[in-house]
């Protein structure tokens, strides 16, 4: 159960993320696929309409009816934030895993929320929101340690 919270709580992070990624492209429109955590497969579309992003949400793997339980407390977050996120719809190709296959939570460090989250920003860092002329090379940052002599 604290895995599903888990992925709820990082579902609502990355809606935020992507919604500010949406603001700054320049574009209208965005699609993406999420995978929060505890089996939890989404995808959604943002759509910006003047200063606020509409975002539609489907479920393709995961547990539902606990998202669905706790969905209308995810959407009055997000509409502090100028998010208006639609009801959670169960998508065609839905699996639960859950049910279907006996789900069971990953171990090593993928077990933990915040690095499969952290390990999702860094493969979509940035290129997705830019239109292609905008994409380039980038200046390198270094974090951490530096090393030089």
């Amino acid at each position: 159960m604290q895995l599903l919270f888990h992925a709820l709580e990082r579902t609502e992070d990355i809606v935020q993320l992507h919604a500010g990624r949406l603001r700054h492209s320049g574009t209208d429109q965005l699609h993406v696929v999420i995978k929060p955590g505890a089996g939890v497969q989404l995808s959604m579309t943002l759509r910006q309409e003047g200063d606020r992003v509409h975002a539609e949400v489907w479920m393709h793997r995961g547990d539902l009816e606990f998202f669905q339980r706790h969905w209308r407390e995810l959407q009055e977050r997000c509409e502090t934030r100028g998010i208006q996120l639609g009801d959670l719809q169960r998508h065609p190709d839905f699996q639960s895993h859950q049910q279907r296959h006996g789900y069971r939570p990953p171990t090593g460090e993928w077990a933990d929320p915040l690095m499969a989250g952290a390990f999702a920003e860094f493969a979509l860092a940035g290129s997705l929101t830019e239109p292609p002329s905008r994409r380039g090379p980038r200046p390198a940052r270094h974090r951490g340690w530096e090393t030089w002599a």
